[in-house]
């Protein structure tokens, strides 16, 4: 397993686990610090209680794996190249606020169109909004629960100068895996699975 980076990230808010936010900010900062363009994908597979370092080869326990991300994009970077998020033994000594109603604040539901959309607020990271909004619409459109972001395929980088952002709902498998699409400014960026924990 070849070591790319240490990651040293806080609780958010008053959860006990890393946030999936925080975790793609972190993988899009390695994606650049490696010249590669962009987080392609990334999908989690579990919730991660500790610190986490990124590795560029598989571990050999596959239960030791909190996520796996494909980045990509750059002429610089020929192929996508595969990274590893696994735990190690550090605790995750600080949290920060987050105010996930204001972060939504705004936001309209149609359980017509199956979509929700909202005007930008620059105040938050877009990925904070994209998957804040993808929870409201879980919630709204297939009940309360645990919701938890699980995956996100990205066309192109996220790029936080978008003004709308509409999330429409493609399809729920037995009420627990959600997958809906993202479009910034009308175009489609982005794909974003959720699943009830």
């Amino acid at each position: 397993m070849s070591f790319i980076e240490s990651l040293v990230l806080k609780f958010k808010g008053e959860r006990a686990y890393l946030h999936g936010t925080d975790i793609y900010q972190a993988l899009s900062s390695v994606a650049e610090k490696q010249g590669c363009g962009h987080v392609k994908r990334v999908v989690f597979r579990r919730a991660a209680i500790r610190q986490l370092d990124v590795v560029d080869q598989a571990p050999v326990d596959p239960a030791v794996v909190v996520a796996q991300a494909d980045i990509g994009g750059y002429e610089s970077c020929s192929a996508s190249r595969k990274l590893w998020l696994i735990e190690r033994d550090d605790e995750v000594s600080e949290r920060y606020g987050y105010p996930e109603d204001q972060v939504v604040a705004g936001s309209v539901v149609s359980e017509q169109k199956k979509s929700i959309t909202k005007h930008r607020n620059k105040e938050f990271l877009l990925i904070e909004e994209v998957v804040a909004m993808h929870k409201k619409l879980c919630n709204a459109l297939f009940g309360s629960g645990n919701w938890l972001f699980s995956q996100l395929d990205v066309a192109d980088r996220l790029v936080d100068g978008a003004e709308e952002v509409l999330l429409v709902n493609k399809s729920c498998l037995s009420g627990r895996l959600v997958v809906s699409e993202v479009f910034l400014d009308q175009e489609k960026v982005a794909t974003i699975r959720f699943v009830r924990s």
